[in-house]
């Protein structure tokens, strides 16, 4: 089942999307656009529903919005979260000294909507699963974050990437003495861009081409509690292979990135 894409959306009409544990339900009346959304306790990953024509159930609270221009159609396009995502591992990672390793975790999306004139005026935009904030930092300088509970793997295929998700690669570096304990990662996903594999065998981890992966992240440990954090950068050999899906909402050279990294690069002390 495809989340992605355009649908069609006839005037006067509720339509839904059931992704994780995210409920959408959206109305066009002309130009102008109505849509409600909730949270269930349970995602629905047997049953996801996709643009259905639907009836809305009573008491849900509506947003409204008016566009420019008409559009009979509206473009459902993936986002990685607006800010890092501190992810806690189901049991604390241990990092033997002068050992390095390759690391996966599933991380949910953000469904973005367009319609107008061209499908280019932005709807909204909706997470597939109610996050938790987190402040990253100390009291007089940081960053709020969201943060995510899940099962950490070491191969892709240990993970099971849901519809509405997408599978990050961590290479994590311990180049100090003494055993890396983590009980925690922040991933920065406000930097990150969203890809789809075009070439499974130029890779080597094969990964599916129906599951979106995320820009690669390097850790690496110097002394104790000490930490850096960068992205893995594009190469001619990924570009071949990996299709780029949508790019980082935060631009490399703005402040706010720099501030993330910063943070990012203390995690090891909070």
């Amino acid at each position: 089942m495809q989340v992605w894409g355009t649908f069609p959306i006839e005037n006067r009409t509720t339509y839904l999307w059931r992704v994780g544990s995210l409920a959408l339900w959206l109305f066009r009346d002309e130009r102008q656009w109505y849509w409600a959304s909730d949270y269930a306790e349970q995602p629905a990953v047997d049953d996801p529903v996709i643009a259905r024509q639907a009836i809305p159930p009573e008491g849900i609270s509506w947003q409204r919005l008016i566009t420019q221009s008409l559009s009979p159609e509206v473009v459902v396009a993936p986002l990685l979260p607006d800010r890092p995502v501190v992810v806690v591992p189901s049991e604390p990672l241990s990092i033997a000294a002068h050992t390095e390793v390759w690391l996966y975790v599933s991380l949910p999306l953000w469904l973005q909507l367009r319609g107008g004139e061209r499908l280019s005026e932005k709807l909204g935009e909706f997470g597939v699963a109610a996050l938790s904030n987190t402040w990253l930092g100390d009291t007089f300088s940081g960053r709020m974050c969201y943060t995510l509970q899940a099962r950490i793997g070491y191969e892709p295929s240990a993970v099971t990437v849901q519809l509405g998700e997408a599978l990050c690669c961590l290479h994590i570096a311990n180049l100090s003495e003494v055993t890396a304990i983590l009980d925690k990662l922040a991933i920065p996903c406000d930097i990150m861009a969203l890809y789809r594999c075009t070439d499974p065998d130029a890779t080597a981890d094969s990964i599916p081409a129906d599951v979106l992966t995320t820009s690669g992240i390097e850790l690496s440990f110097g002394r104790a509690n000490e930490l850096q954090v960068r992205l893995q950068p594009e190469t001619a050999a990924m570009r071949a292979a990996w299709a780029r899906v949508s790019d980082p909402r935060v631009r490399a050279q703005d402040s706010v990135w720099h501030k993330s990294i910063s943070l990012l690069k203390k995690i090891g002390e909070y």
